[in-house]
């Protein structure tokens, strides 16, 4: 199974100026995925000010609906 992408972290990089291709480097990941990310928060109008505070799980799952279970932190899915 492929792991899951830290979607908080590439927005948090993306908004201190890092280019896709850096933010690739630096999270081991495709420059696909994150320009796929980055396309999408900007489809979603999701900006780093407006989820810097909300978990990860919870981003994911705005990002991703259909690949992981996200329960609102109640339990440990």
């Amino acid at each position: 199974m492929p792991k899951k992408m830290s979607v908080k972290k590439i927005l948090e990089l993306d908004n201190s100026g890092m280019s896709g291709r850096d933010i690739a480097i630096t999270l081991s990941t495709s420059r696909d995925s994150v320009a796929f990310v980055l396309a999408l928060a900007q489809k979603l109008d999701l900006t780093w000010d407006k989820i810097k505070d909300k978990v990860e799980a919870e981003i994911y799952h705005k990002f991703f609906p259909d690949k992981f279970r996200y329960c609102h932190g109640i339990c440990a899915c």
